[in-house]
């Protein structure tokens, strides 16, 4: 599998950086759907393996934060 980091432009700061920014001013449910614009927009972008690899592990945060 293709190093993650190797495709991003951004450095990690740089990104949570650019994705906080891009919630500001939107409330609750606008960021919501933004989030899963996002998602779907990256998601064409990986292959499915990572994909489901990705969302695995997305589920697993969740489970454990709550």
């Amino acid at each position: 599998m293709m190093n993650p980091r190797a495709r991003n432009q951004y450095e990690v700061d740089d990104m949570y950086s650019a994705l906080a920014n891009i919630h500001e001013g939107l409330d609750a449910t606008q960021s919501n759907v933004l989030n899963a614009c996002a998602v779907f927009l990256l998601a064409a972008h990986v292959e499915p393996d990572t994909l489901d690899e990705i969302l695995r592990i997305a589920r697993h945060a969740v489970a454990a934060a709550a």
